[in-house]
């Protein structure tokens, strides 16, 4: 084969070769395209993924957060149990003690008063006067340290609020008793005589700090939570109010403003609220009025028995 042949072949061959190269060339584009796509593809999963790692994390640190939210709560009611099983026992050795003293300081009293001349019976007026008070005392911390548990029956609000009223607008002095209860509330099945001795401590006190002049008011109206029939009461006085530092302590048992008070009438409450299920708060405003409100569902033991409590 001569030189010249050689060099046909060597063109040939090169022109063979530039043609594959042409035909490579769409693949290559081809390729390179889809691995572009690819990449793409692979960092919107990373993203997504990074995403989803980011979530995660910030659902870990709230479901931290939230259980040690949980626990505290949790260690606060365990605490506040605990000091009310206490002041419970407490209350009760106390009852126990001045029903003692109470009986012979009675007993002493009949027979001084059947020695002492006239003149002087009205001392002994005054000392029966005050064991009468000390009775009244005694009795608070034998009701705070049973905590007697409601005997559910049909409650006609609307009366039972207009006889407390009725009550106590005859005979507070000074001090203007008034209502506004709507004709129609719903029956509820409560401990009516309960309810009553919670709703007539709160009257009291709010007559008690209302102002020469003043009002205090009773409101009622039937209000819906989680889908069940509630009836919100509100007990509001004019005057000074309740201090914020003092709301939180108010239904502490033993905490009083009042000298000489025992600190259980607002504890005794709480109590009876507590029992049917329901939530007190002060909601006033401090140095313009106090307001107490009540919720209670219609109906606080149906969930547990059909028949109620009590039946």
């Amino acid at each position: 084969m001569g030189r010249f042949d050689a060099l046909k072949q060597i063109q040939a061959h090169l022109a063979t070769f530039e043609e594959a190269l042409a035909n490579l060339a769409p693949a290559f584009e081809s390729m390179a395209a889809m691995t572009e796509a690819s990449t793409d593809e692979i960092a919107a999963k990373v993203h997504a993924a990074a995403e989803s790692v980011i979530q995660a994390r910030h659902a870990y640190h709230g479901t931290i957060r939230g259980m040690r939210e949980a626990r505290r709560v949790v260690e606060e009611e365990a605490d506040r149990l605990i000091r009310l099983d206490a002041w419970r026992r407490l209350s009760a050795r106390t009852a126990h003690r001045l029903d003692n003293q109470l009986f012979a300081a009675r007993g002493a009293l009949r027979v001084l008063k059947g020695q002492v001349r006239p003149e002087a019976s009205e001392g002994l007026g005054d000392v029966d006067a005050c064991l009468t008070r000390l009775a009244r005392i005694s009795k608070e911390f034998r009701r705070f340290s049973t905590d007697e548990q409601p005997t559910a029956r049909p409650t006609n609000v609307r009366m039972l609020l207009e006889e407390a009223v009725r009550r106590y607008a005859k005979s507070a002095q000074s001090v203007e008793v008034v209502e506004a209860i709507p004709l129609l509330l719903p029956e509820c099945l409560w401990d009516p005589q309960q309810i009553d001795q919670g709703v007539t401590e709160l009257l009291e006190n709010a007559i008690r700090h209302t102002p020469p002049g003043g009002t205090v008011r009773v409101e009622a109206e039937s209000v819906e939570k989680a889908g069940k029939q509630h009836v919100m009461i509100r007990i509001c006085n004019d005057g000074e109010g309740v201090r914020r530092e003092h709301k939180a302590r108010l239904f502490e048992p033993f905490f009083s403003l009042r000298p000489g008070g025992t600190g259980l009438g607002l504890a005794i409450v709480k109590q009876i609220i507590d029992n049917h299920k329901g939530s007190i708060r002060e909601t006033g405003e401090p140095g313009k009025f106090a307001r107490f409100e009540i919720e209670l569902p219609t109906r606080p033991f149906e969930e547990d028995t059909d028949e109620g409590p009590g039946d």
